[in-house]
């Protein structure tokens, strides 16, 4: 028994022919030139302008709402940062008294509940400063100016830097 192929060689040939007059051209590839379905025709006309819309407006002026919000921004973190130093040198003691005892010890349990109220006023400094880059959000979208934003961001996150700095050595101390 011999198996025949299912193709014959007239299938070739038809398919070889078939092919061959997609390639009639010459052309290697197809012609990116544009043509008549994709030329669009006709003209825009331009629409006339008013004086308006072509006079330079004026710079910003300052805006009243926003210098009273930064203030209150700032002043919030200045009374979180007060409280903050205020009850410091009593979280020292505290501290100096919980060194070296395990967490276990009344002393050791007492340091850490002082450590997180100093925790909370810096929590309420930082959320003065979410504030200030959500402001300078909404200014950089409007294209409005950010200097006075960025000098209440740079006040407060020295006052960041220092709380960060003395929380951070409390909790050095306390580690066995």
């Amino acid at each position: 028994m011999t198996l025949k192929p299912n193709f014959s060689i007239k299938a070739i040939l038809v398919t070889s022919l078939l092919l061959a007059g997609c390639t009639a051209s010459g052309d290697r590839y197809p012609s990116l030139a544009q043509t008549d379905a994709e030329r669009v025709y006709g003209t825009l006309g331009v629409v006339g302008s008013t004086d308006a819309e072509t006079t330079p407006t004026a710079p910003d002026e300052p805006n009243p709402d926003l210098d009273q919000r930064l203030a209150s921004l700032v002043q919030k973190a200045d009374d979180a940062h007060a409280a903050f130093t205020d009850m410091a040198p009593n979280v020292a003691v505290t501290v100096e008294q919980a060194m070296g005892l395990g967490a276990e010890s009344n002393e050791w349990a007492a340091a850490q509940v002082q450590l997180a109220d100093l925790a909370a006023y810096r929590s309420a400094t930082l959320q003065a400063l979410g504030d200030l880059d959500l402001i300078e959000a909404q200014a950089a979208t409007n294209f409005a100016p950010t200097d006075k934003i960025s000098a209440a961001q740079a006040r407060i996150n020295g006052l960041m830097m220092q709380q960060n700095v003395m929380l951070d050595s409390f909790h050095r101390m306390l580690k066995p």
